[in-house]
């Protein structure tokens, strides 16, 4: 159960990790700003979570 978890969190750090390293690349120009990244960019300035982070939670949450 344990482990299960930890797989669980990493996948939401390696998930966290990607959206923002691919924000900071649209920022800078150097990626296509996709829709996803516009709700990235919503959900950081309303101070909510995001759509893909809320996904992988509530997956989680359902095999507890």
């Amino acid at each position: 159960m344990l482990y299960q978890e930890i797989d669980r969190y990493n996948q939401l750090l390696l998930t966290l990790h990607q959206s923002l390293k691919d924000l900071e690349l649209g920022v800078q120009g150097l990626v296509v700003v996709t829709p996803e990244l516009e709700e990235i960019v919503a959900s950081l300035l309303e101070f909510r979570v995001s759509h893909a982070v809320q996904t992988l939670v509530t997956e989680s949450n359902l095999t507890c």
